[in-house]
């Protein structure tokens, strides 16, 4: 898979979620917070997936506000 700037990725085996901050030939460079401190590390494309998949099927709801639950 190939990731790209700004995606929310996360380790295959779960955890917290990362944004990607660059992709060089070292591998994918994530970044996120410790309380106030920036972290970065790097990790290999295989390591990673999307922590929001693509979006599949988008749903249209209708709410009648004369209608409550």
């Amino acid at each position: 898979m190939t990731f790209k700037i700004g995606d929310l990725v996360q380790l295959n085996s779960g955890g917290e979620p990362f944004t990607v901050h660059d992709v060089n030939n070292l591998g994918v460079v994530v970044t996120w917070r410790d309380g106030k401190k920036v972290k970065f590390e790097t990790f290999q494309p295989e390591q990673l997936k999307l922590a929001n998949g693509p979006i599949t099927k988008i749903e249209r709801v209708i709410v009648d506000p004369n209608k409550r639950p």
